[in-house]
């Protein structure tokens, strides 16, 4: 392998026919000092742990899971929804009055959630989302224009307007873009005759998805960490046919040498990922059709975390996604 002219080694162990593009090395590079300065959760942050917290850690994922229907009804990538829970976490761990409001209260948890949804789909789709279409539509007139707007101000405040801090998938499609360019576009192995790369791509960010609807993985692991380990999951549920040896060995000493970091049992970085072994309940095989996944999660009612256990509204009770699919 030829590494980049900014980065030369004495040590060329793989073949110099395969190149890494100068541009995708930098934008790695770039996305992992984010993740270790300006986006970095604090190691001892736990918002969920106070002693004045009110909602768990099963009350966000109901949440999360919420954001992903709310992007799959109106065809959005679910990173969006990613994005939107990474701004969420951040402002929770904030020192903010209305971050400490938020994990006291279900109902300021919940609107804290949606209002970190909709910046997310103003700053990371480009969408323009009316605060009259969050309290009526989204929400129902659960809570007004005026709560929405105010929760928005009081989240982008506690961040000082950090909002482009990258997710996991931005990192999958930059380890998967250091595919050697055979196996990229190879499709043996594929039903469809998918290239490589794409399924890869699919896979592992179903993988991430599901690792963001768990509390302690989204709060402790980087997003470099997930989506590395959502590709590791991914390749395997791919299955050997696919990868030749080589290319798979190659593929790993280009994310090595990228992530300065150093191989370690059969090519996993240094830098503090964990084994597949922890994160065994999201990092499996799966498909983009797995049942129980984000991409076929249950709808859940609009009042997810006051009102989800009241069994007099459980037949009358709309969601938020047939409403808005009534409206299209």
């Amino acid at each position: 392998m030829l590494p980049p002219c900014h980065h030369q080694t004495d040590d060329h162990t793989f073949d110099a026919n395969v190149a890494v593009d100068s541009y995708l090395v930098d934008h790695l590079q770039f996305m992992q000092e984010q993740e270790e300065t300006t986006y970095q959760i604090s190691p001892s942050a736990d918002y969920l742990r106070k002693p004045y917290a009110a909602v768990t850690s099963a009350d966000r994922r109901t949440m999360l899971e919420w954001s992903y229907d709310i992007v799959r009804a109106c065809a959005i990538s679910r990173e969006i929804a990613c994005v939107g829970a990474q701004y969420f976490d951040r402002f929770l761990c904030t020192p903010s009055r209305r971050a400490r409001a938020a994990a006291a209260s279900r109902r300021e948890f919940q609107l804290a959630f949606i209002a970190c949804v909709v910046i997310a789909l103003k700053c990371r789709a480009g969408m323009k989302v009316e605060a009259v279409f969050v309290s009526e539509t989204i929400c129902q007139n659960l809570y007004d224009e005026a709560e929405v707007l105010a929760m928005e101000r009081d989240v982008l405040s506690a961040l000082q307007w950090r909002l482009n801090g990258p997710s996991p998938h931005e990192f999958v499609a930059g380890l998967v873009a250091l595919l050697p360019p055979s196996a990229a576009c190879a499709t043996e192995g594929s039903a469809d005759g998918d290239p490589l790369a794409e399924r890869l791509t699919v896979l592992a960010n179903a993988q991430a998805e599901r690792a963001m609807l768990d509390y302690s993985t989204a709060l402790r692991q980087s997003p470099s960490s997930i989506a590395y380990e959502a590709l590791m999951g991914a390749m395997q549920s791919i299955g050997t046919d696919a990868f030749l040896p080589l290319d798979r060995l190659a593929w790993i000493g280009n994310i090595d040498l990228v992530t300065n970091s150093k191989p370690e049992d059969c090519g996993a970085p240094a830098r503090p990922i964990p084994a597949l072994s922890i994160l065994v309940p999201w990092c499996s095989a799966v498909s983009s059709s797995t049942p129980g996944s984000p991409l076929t999660s249950s709808t859940q009612y609009l009042d997810m975390l006051s009102i989800a256990d009241s069994k007099q509204y459980a037949k009358n009770y709309s969601s938020p996604v047939s409403s808005m699919l009534d409206g299209f």
